[in-house]
Protein backbone atom coordinates (compact mmCIF):
# COMPACT_ATOMS: atom_id res chain seq x y z
CA UNK A 1 0.00 0.00 0.00
CA UNK A 2 3.19 2.56 0.73
CA UNK A 3 4.59 1.90 -2.43
CA UNK A 4 0.92 2.53 -4.19
CA UNK A 5 0.92 5.87 -2.16
CA UNK A 6 4.70 6.77 -3.39
CA UNK A 7 3.80 6.26 -7.41
CA UNK A 8 0.25 7.52 -6.99
CA UNK A 9 2.18 11.01 -5.51
CA UNK A 10 4.87 11.10 -8.17
CA UNK A 11 2.52 10.50 -10.71
CA UNK A 12 -0.07 13.80 -9.19
CA UNK A 13 3.55 15.23 -9.58
CA UNK A 14 4.84 14.43 -12.90
CA UNK A 15 1.52 15.30 -14.09
CA UNK A 16 1.26 18.90 -12.67
CA UNK A 17 4.52 19.48 -13.80
CA UNK A 18 3.67 18.70 -17.64
CA UNK A 19 0.14 19.68 -17.21
CA UNK A 20 1.31 23.34 -16.08
CA UNK A 21 2.24 26.37 -18.47
CA UNK A 22 3.36 29.30 -17.18
CA UNK A 23 2.50 32.38 -19.02
CA UNK A 24 5.16 35.31 -18.54
CA UNK A 25 5.03 38.99 -18.36
CA UNK A 26 8.63 39.48 -19.22
CA UNK A 27 11.24 41.82 -19.69
CA UNK A 28 11.96 42.65 -23.58
CA UNK A 29 15.59 41.60 -22.89
CA UNK A 30 14.32 38.33 -20.73
CA UNK A 31 14.92 34.71 -22.14
CA UNK A 32 11.61 33.09 -22.35
CA UNK A 33 10.72 29.94 -19.81
CA UNK A 34 10.23 26.92 -21.37
CA UNK A 35 6.81 26.27 -21.89
CA UNK A 36 4.80 22.79 -22.16
CA UNK A 37 0.99 23.01 -23.57
CA UNK A 38 -1.36 25.31 -22.16
CA UNK A 39 -3.94 23.83 -19.87
CA UNK A 40 -6.43 26.07 -21.80
CA UNK A 41 -8.90 26.08 -18.33
CA UNK A 42 -12.31 27.66 -18.89
CA UNK A 43 -14.45 28.81 -15.63
CA UNK A 44 -18.32 27.42 -14.95
CA UNK A 45 -18.87 29.75 -12.52
CA UNK A 46 -17.63 33.19 -10.65
CA UNK A 47 -13.99 32.98 -9.93
CA UNK A 48 -12.47 33.47 -6.48
CA UNK A 49 -9.42 35.14 -6.94
CA UNK A 50 -7.30 34.99 -3.56
CA UNK A 51 -5.12 38.08 -3.31
CA UNK A 52 -1.46 37.18 -1.27
CA UNK A 53 0.75 39.87 -0.10
CA UNK A 54 2.07 41.67 3.35
CA UNK A 55 2.00 45.23 1.34
CA UNK A 56 -1.39 46.99 1.73
CA UNK A 57 -0.06 49.04 -1.91
CA UNK A 58 0.02 45.81 -3.48
CA UNK A 59 -3.39 44.59 -2.23
CA UNK A 60 -5.11 47.95 -3.35
CA UNK A 61 -2.95 47.38 -6.80
CA UNK A 62 -4.74 43.73 -7.12
CA UNK A 63 -8.26 45.00 -5.83
CA UNK A 64 -8.47 48.15 -8.86
CA UNK A 65 -7.16 45.46 -11.45
CA UNK A 66 -9.80 43.00 -10.83
CA UNK A 67 -12.35 45.56 -10.76
CA UNK A 68 -10.97 47.01 -14.03
CA UNK A 69 -11.45 44.08 -16.07
CA UNK A 70 -15.03 43.36 -14.77
CA UNK A 71 -15.80 47.18 -15.49
CA UNK A 72 -14.64 46.57 -19.53
CA UNK A 73 -15.90 43.31 -19.44
CA UNK A 74 -19.50 44.24 -18.63
CA UNK A 75 -19.32 47.57 -20.63
CA UNK A 76 -18.08 45.94 -23.42
CA UNK A 77 -20.83 43.04 -23.70
CA UNK A 78 -23.56 45.51 -21.96
CA UNK A 79 -24.50 43.06 -19.38
CA UNK A 80 -24.18 44.46 -16.03
CA UNK A 81 -25.40 41.41 -14.09
CA UNK A 82 -22.52 38.91 -15.48
CA UNK A 83 -18.81 38.80 -15.00
CA UNK A 84 -18.69 38.71 -11.38
CA UNK A 85 -15.95 37.96 -9.19
CA UNK A 86 -15.30 36.87 -5.66
CA UNK A 87 -12.11 38.65 -4.25
CA UNK A 88 -10.21 37.14 -1.19
CA UNK A 89 -7.09 38.90 0.73
CA UNK A 90 -5.01 36.61 2.37
CA UNK A 91 -7.40 33.70 2.98
CA UNK A 92 -6.32 30.73 5.19
CA UNK A 93 -8.57 28.64 3.66
CA UNK A 94 -6.65 28.13 -0.33
CA UNK A 95 -9.51 25.46 -1.09
CA UNK A 96 -12.37 28.02 -2.18
CA UNK A 97 -9.97 29.74 -4.81
CA UNK A 98 -9.79 29.62 -8.11
CA UNK A 99 -6.91 31.67 -8.44
CA UNK A 100 -4.08 32.52 -6.30
CA UNK A 101 -2.77 36.54 -7.29
CA UNK A 102 0.28 36.48 -5.34
CA UNK A 103 2.59 39.59 -4.92
CA UNK A 104 6.25 39.06 -4.39
CA UNK A 105 10.03 41.35 -4.90
CA UNK A 106 11.66 38.22 -6.21
CA UNK A 107 11.03 34.48 -7.39
CA UNK A 108 10.35 32.81 -4.37
CA UNK A 109 7.51 29.38 -4.94
CA UNK A 110 6.88 27.38 -2.05
CA UNK A 111 4.19 25.31 -4.48
CA UNK A 112 7.09 22.14 -5.04
CA UNK A 113 9.46 20.24 -2.37
CA UNK A 114 12.61 22.36 -2.01
CA UNK A 115 14.74 20.66 -4.67
CA UNK A 116 11.57 21.94 -7.27
CA UNK A 117 11.36 25.52 -5.80
CA UNK A 118 15.01 26.36 -6.17
CA UNK A 119 14.83 24.99 -9.61
CA UNK A 120 11.79 26.98 -10.63
CA UNK A 121 13.06 30.25 -8.86
CA UNK A 122 16.01 29.91 -10.92
CA UNK A 123 14.19 29.59 -14.43
CA UNK A 124 11.92 32.12 -13.89
CA UNK A 125 15.27 34.29 -12.42
CA UNK A 126 16.62 34.01 -15.39
CA UNK A 127 13.95 34.47 -17.48
CA UNK A 128 13.36 38.11 -16.16
CA UNK A 129 10.23 37.73 -16.37
CA UNK A 130 7.89 40.41 -14.73
CA UNK A 131 5.06 38.34 -13.27
CA UNK A 132 4.10 34.75 -14.18
CA UNK A 133 1.06 32.66 -14.40
CA UNK A 134 0.18 28.90 -14.51
CA UNK A 135 -2.84 27.00 -14.22
CA UNK A 136 -3.66 23.11 -13.18
CA UNK A 137 -7.06 21.79 -14.03
CA UNK A 138 -9.26 24.18 -13.14
CA UNK A 139 -7.60 26.04 -10.85
CA UNK A 140 -4.63 28.84 -11.64
CA UNK A 141 -1.70 30.74 -9.59
CA UNK A 142 -0.58 33.98 -10.50
CA UNK A 143 3.02 35.68 -9.31
CA UNK A 144 3.36 39.41 -9.82
CA UNK A 145 6.82 40.81 -9.01
CA UNK A 146 7.50 43.57 -7.48
CA UNK A 147 11.12 44.65 -8.17
CA UNK A 148 13.45 44.50 -10.84
CA UNK A 149 15.03 41.68 -8.87
CA UNK A 150 17.22 40.84 -11.85
CA UNK A 151 19.34 43.08 -12.11
CA UNK A 152 21.83 42.84 -8.93
CA UNK A 153 24.21 45.41 -10.57
CA UNK A 154 21.58 47.91 -10.17
CA UNK A 155 21.88 50.26 -7.37
CA UNK A 156 19.67 52.58 -4.94
CA UNK A 157 20.54 56.12 -3.17
CA UNK A 158 20.31 55.23 0.34
CA UNK A 159 21.08 57.88 3.40
CA UNK A 160 23.77 57.27 5.48
CA UNK A 161 24.14 58.02 9.43
CA UNK A 162 24.41 61.42 8.55
CA UNK A 163 21.63 61.92 6.13
CA UNK A 164 23.86 61.65 2.98
CA UNK A 165 22.35 59.88 0.10
CA UNK A 166 25.42 57.08 -1.47
CA UNK A 167 24.48 54.31 -4.03
CA UNK A 168 24.32 50.84 -2.67
CA UNK A 169 24.31 48.12 -5.02
CA UNK A 170 20.43 46.30 -4.80
CA UNK A 171 18.65 43.49 -5.99
CA UNK A 172 15.31 44.32 -5.12
CA UNK A 173 15.08 48.11 -7.27
CA UNK A 174 11.21 48.34 -6.58
CA UNK A 175 8.99 48.77 -9.59
CA UNK A 176 6.29 51.62 -9.61
CA UNK A 177 2.63 51.17 -8.72
CA UNK A 178 1.63 51.81 -12.19
CA UNK A 179 4.07 49.13 -13.50
CA UNK A 180 2.56 46.55 -11.15
CA UNK A 181 -0.96 47.59 -12.02
CA UNK A 182 -0.19 46.73 -15.72
CA UNK A 183 1.88 43.36 -14.82
CA UNK A 184 -1.28 42.62 -12.80
CA UNK A 185 -3.66 43.35 -15.61
CA UNK A 186 -2.07 41.19 -17.81
CA UNK A 187 -1.49 38.34 -16.04
CA UNK A 188 -5.69 38.27 -15.42
CA UNK A 189 -6.19 37.89 -18.85
CA UNK A 190 -4.16 34.67 -18.51
CA UNK A 191 -6.10 33.42 -15.77
CA UNK A 192 -9.47 34.97 -17.67
CA UNK A 193 -8.35 32.49 -20.50
CA UNK A 194 -6.30 34.53 -23.06
CA UNK A 195 -3.19 32.53 -24.27
CA UNK A 196 -1.83 35.10 -27.00
CA UNK A 197 0.33 37.80 -25.51
CA UNK A 198 0.63 41.29 -27.99
CA UNK A 199 4.05 40.97 -28.74
CA UNK A 200 4.12 44.76 -30.38
CA UNK A 201 6.20 46.84 -28.26
CA UNK A 202 4.65 50.18 -29.26
CA UNK A 203 1.11 48.65 -28.09
CA UNK A 204 -0.58 49.57 -24.95
CA UNK A 205 -2.63 46.72 -24.78
CA UNK A 206 -2.95 44.67 -21.18
CA UNK A 207 -1.16 41.58 -23.15
CA UNK A 208 1.71 43.41 -24.21
CA UNK A 209 4.55 42.84 -23.00
CA UNK A 210 7.84 44.56 -21.76
CA UNK A 211 8.93 47.26 -18.50
CA UNK A 212 8.35 50.37 -20.98
CA UNK A 213 4.95 49.18 -21.89
CA UNK A 214 4.25 48.58 -18.49
CA UNK A 215 3.93 52.71 -17.77
CA UNK A 216 0.59 52.99 -20.35
CA UNK A 217 -0.63 49.73 -20.75
CA UNK A 218 -4.04 49.06 -19.83
CA UNK A 219 -7.36 46.84 -20.81
CA UNK A 220 -8.92 47.69 -24.11
CA UNK A 221 -11.38 46.18 -26.41
CA UNK A 222 -8.70 43.86 -28.06
CA UNK A 223 -8.18 42.27 -24.85
CA UNK A 224 -11.29 41.87 -23.47
CA UNK A 225 -12.51 40.70 -26.93
CA UNK A 226 -10.64 37.48 -26.61
CA UNK A 227 -12.40 36.76 -22.88
CA UNK A 228 -16.05 37.45 -25.12
CA UNK A 229 -14.97 35.08 -27.73
CA UNK A 230 -14.21 32.42 -25.09
CA UNK A 231 -16.72 32.48 -22.31
CA UNK A 232 -19.86 34.34 -24.45
CA UNK A 233 -21.61 37.39 -23.00
CA UNK A 234 -23.09 36.09 -20.46
CA UNK A 235 -20.23 36.22 -17.91
CA UNK A 236 -18.51 33.13 -16.40
CA UNK A 237 -21.44 31.17 -15.16
CA UNK A 238 -22.83 28.43 -17.98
Amino acid sequence: MRNLSQIAAIAFVTMFVFSTIPHSYADIVGVDISRPVYLDHKYKSDPYLCVYSSNPSDLKIAQAAIADWQTHLRDYTKNYNAWNIKVGINEQDRTQCTAEIIFSPSPNTDKFDASGNAWWNDQVTKSKALGITYTFWDRAWVYVFTSQYYFPEQTQMVSDHSGKLKPVASTFVPLSDRQIFSITEHELGHVFGITQEDENLSSDTAMSQGLDNANTAHVTDSDVAQVVEKYGTTGFTV
